[in-house]
């Protein structure tokens, strides 16, 4: 069975209520390409947004990554959702001044927060001493929790509590001069039917994804390997599948072909076979097989193999190169046909 990255998009639905999926690098900018207007929401509900020039964030790549970069020092930047909801735990990517800094200034400053905070509806810092709202420990790339963040390189910051519903954001704050300093280049929030699974893929994912899965507890499940789902084959049903492709019986129509109107006429009926690989238009426009006959063919051109039959237990094998084939170069070998080319 096929796998493949699991992504964002493959979280339920009922897990998605109260959240949203908000990946910086996909940020629209403002007419000069400098400033961050609106960020989308990949589940399509809640994009962030900040419509007011000079609280735009400045967008530029840091480590090679796209990132929202919010200036070393006192600021006043931020964004939020269009629409209120009510997060229950949220985590955003993220890296404080160059990384190795302390707050050593006693700036504060908003990791997450809500515009209509009217009270503590927000998580905010200030210098290694932690955090200023009461109860708050953060969790950074799954570890313990604490209320102790700094030094903060490129890590994944977590919060799980009961937030009030509004307009949040990443550096979001009612007040002045309260905004991030460092770059942000992921958030992500879901609501309370959360479940573990999906938060340690979503830890998981974003550590692969931006370089610090070598931060997680050595017991995570996704350490060693970002999370991975797996594709069930797909079985087609129905009728004017690939425009005639017909199957009764027991009969397969395997094809690989590319260009216009291929393979409106491929037809297998019984136990027959026919593989098609073509490439063009109007390619094997009457490929026949009946009985447990087989029909190969691999073209390259307009108008070829228009009416090549086998019957019975014949196999015909045919790559026409624009001269009639010798037998021997044919293959075409049955009892009491051998080497004829008809």
């Amino acid at each position: 069975m096929a796998s493949r990255l699991w992504t964002p998009a493959d979280v339920p639905a009922a897990e998605r209520a109260n959240g949203g999926v908000w990946d910086f690098a996909s940020a629209q900018l403002d007419s000069g390409g400098a400033k961050a207007t609106a960020i989308p929401d990949l589940w399509g509900v809640r994009p962030l947004v900040q419509p007011v020039a000079s609280l735009q964030v400045p967008f530029g790549r840091v480590g090679g990554f796209p990132a929202l970069i919010f200036p070393d020092a006192v600021n006043s930047l931020k964004m939020a959702t269009v629409s209120a909801f009510q997060p229950a735990w949220y985590a955003v990517v993220m890296q404080f001044r160059d990384g190795t800094q302390m707050n050593a200034d006693a700036a504060i400053c908003t990791l997450w927060g809500n515009q209509n905070d009217t009270g503590s509806d927000r998580v905010r810092l200030r210098s290694q001493t932690g955090f200023l709202d009461a109860g708050i420990r953060p969790v950074v790339n799954d570890g313990p929790a604490s209320d102790v963040i700094l030094p903060l390189p490129v890590s994944m910051v977590e919060m799980a509590f009961a937030y009030g519903a509004g307009t949040w954001g990443p550096s979001m704050t009612p007040n002045a001069n309260r905004s991030w300093r460092g770059p942000m280049f992921y958030a992500v929030a879901l609501g309370a039917g959360y479940t573990l699974d999906t938060v340690q893929r979503f830890q998981g994912y974003l550590a692969h994804r931006f370089g610090f899965a070598n931060r997680l507890p050595a017991s995570h499940p996704f350490r060693a390997a970002p999370p991975m789902v797996h594709v069930p084959p797909v079985k087609a049903s129905g009728a004017c599948v690939l425009p005639g492709l017909i199957g009764s019986g027991q009969a397969r129509a395997i094809a690989s072909a590319r260009g216009a109107t291929v393979l409106p006429g491929l037809e297998a009926e019984g136990t027959a076979r026919a593989i098609a690989k073509a490439q063009g238009a109007m390619l094997l426009p009457g490929l026949g097989a009946d009985g447990v006959a087989r029909a190969m063919a691999k073209a390259k051109g307009a108008a070829l193999l228009p009416a090549l039959i086998g019957a019975g237990r014949l196999r015909s094998v045919f790559r026409p190169r624009g001269r009639i084939a010798t037998a021997g170069e044919s293959g075409v070998t049955s009892s009491g046909n051998s080497g004829r080319i008809i």
